[in-house]
């Protein structure tokens, strides 16, 4: 399953939110790290952070394009039914 991500480096905490139903698709988290954007830390804190929001491993949550930019798109792997299940459990994005 692909996703699409807002990545938010250098917040003051971490969180994962998704944005409300009405909102395009493939499905679009809301990714905030306390990691800084300097020498891949933060995309690295991405991986982590949307891994344990989905309860998933690390090495089933890939990077596919926007390395280098906020907007990033992952690629899931793992039962597509409890990918959707934890999708649907994240909060919503405030104001999203």
């Amino acid at each position: 399953m692909r996703i699409t991500v807002t990545a938010k480096p250098g917040s003051g905490r971490g969180s994962v939110t998704r944005l409300p139903p009405h909102s395009p698709d493939p499905p679009h988290l809301v990714v905030r790290v306390t990691a800084k954007a300097h020498d891949g830390a933060a995309n690295d804190a991405v991986h982590r952070a949307v891994a344990a929001a989905l309860g998933l491993r690390r090495s089933e949550v890939t990077i596919v394009r926007g390395f280098r930019s906020r907007i990033k798109h992952l690629e899931l792997d793992g039962d597509s039914s409890h990918v959707a299940s934890a999708l649907s459990r994240l909060p919503t994005e405030p104001g999203g």
